[in-house]
């Protein structure tokens, strides 16, 4: 079944800033994108993110700033990746547009995959440095059941959302856990198996520190490495000022999503 972002929260629209009764002490929780200017530079062509059966990690990188957390309290964070809404789409004469219906959603698309450091652990933790879903993999594979990798169709949009989750005094059952999510625009993209846009292959190749100066392909990225034949750029320095937040809050996302991952305790 399709699970777009307004169809997993209940909302007409993606853009609406709604607090749900769930949310308790997660609301003054704020979260930015460490690596904004490069999600940016990527939206202003549409971001394409190659899948790949083996799995390619995601380039920019998802990674956040949180403040706002009880230093003391037990977070839990999860990353999520939804399709945007329900077609395909095609690059034409430079440009991606809709064409037709979308294909069914593979299974294990819209999982929860927990953080790589492990489901809980205190707010302090979360806060001293950027929370980075680098372990995160993209396949076109649905037989792959690996916790990291997440199934996508090519040519389709997708968006990832970050899940919080406040744990309960003595108790670290998600279902009884305070939940809030965070969803920003910038970080649309389509899903290919080849880049189309050579605009959106030039900015990998300027901003990936994997790119090598060769034109020999080898396998040294995390991503899709690129190889040129010329030093790539600098990273552009990331800005910290918090972009447009697109809050999302499910009534029950846990109900919604078969996928969930449920984690274990760690106190």
């Amino acid at each position: 079944m399709f699970h777009s972002v307004e169809a997993l929260c209940g909302q007409e629209s993606a853009k609406i800033d709604k607090r749900s009764e769930d949310e308790g002490s997660l609301r003054e929780v704020t979260v930015t994108l460490t690596n904004l200017d490069h999600w940016e530079k990527f939206n202003e062509h549409t971001t394409e993110m190659i899948v790949t059966k083996p799995g390619r990690n995601l380039f920019p990188k998802i990674e956040y700033n949180v403040s706002g957390l009880d230093p003391e309290a037990q977070y839990a964070f999860y990353i999520q990746i939804v399709r945007v809404d329900e077609f395909r789409y095609k690059f034409n004469e430079g440009k991606w547009s809709p064409t037709v219906q979308a294909e069914p959603l593979l299974p294990g698309t819209e999982r929860f995959v927990p953080h790589q450091d492990g489901s809980w652990a205190p707010g302090a933790m979360w806060m001293k440095s950027p929370v980075s879903f680098d372990r995160l993999k993209l396949t076109n594979d649905p037989q792959n059941k690996t916790a990291s990798f997440v199934p996508l169709s090519s040519m389709h949009k997708y968006q990832p959302i970050l899940h919080i989750y406040k744990a309960s005094t003595g108790d670290t059952a998600v279902s009884s856990s305070s939940h809030r999510n965070f969803a920003f625009p910038e970080t649309h993209f389509i899903a290919v198996t080849a880049y189309q846009n050579h605009k959106i292959t030039e900015l990998k190749k300027d901003l990936n520190k994997y790119a090598k100066g060769c034109r020999k392909r080898q396998s040294t990225s995390p991503e899709d490495s690129v190889y040129i034949g010329k030093t790539p750029a600098k990273h552009s320095k990331a800005v910290f000022s918090p972009p447009q937040i697109v809050h999302i809050s499910c009534c029950n996302p846990l109900a919604m999503n078969p996928y969930f991952l449920f984690p274990q305790p760690q106190i």
